[in-house]
């Protein structure tokens, strides 16, 4: 898994060393809530697994059909993708 670094040098005259420091606990909360199985929010948290975790055979029919769009369109409209469950 890849990690995420934050330098915060060019922007450390705003806030201090403590400030970085609290936010770092901060998100190492938040990152093992997120990850841990009995998360109260587990059932929201689905797209955590994403990059590792998907229908390999619906992938490439969307991949098979986004061909097939560019090759016969010039404009494609997407109206009411996404939301919540």
């Amino acid at each position: 898994m890849a990690h995420i670094t934050f330098d915060y040098s060019k922007a450390s005259g705003h806030f201090g060393h403590y400030k970085v420091s609290f936010l770092e606990h901060s998100v190492q909360s938040i990152h093992n809530q997120m990850h841990s199985e009995t998360s109260e929010h587990n059932n929201y948290l689905g797209w955590i697994d994403l990059p590792e975790m998907y229908e390999r055979e619906e992938f490439e029919h969307i991949k098979k059909t986004a061909i097939r769009i560019r090759e016969n369109s010039d404009i494609l409209v997407v109206v009411g993708i996404g939301g919540s469950t």
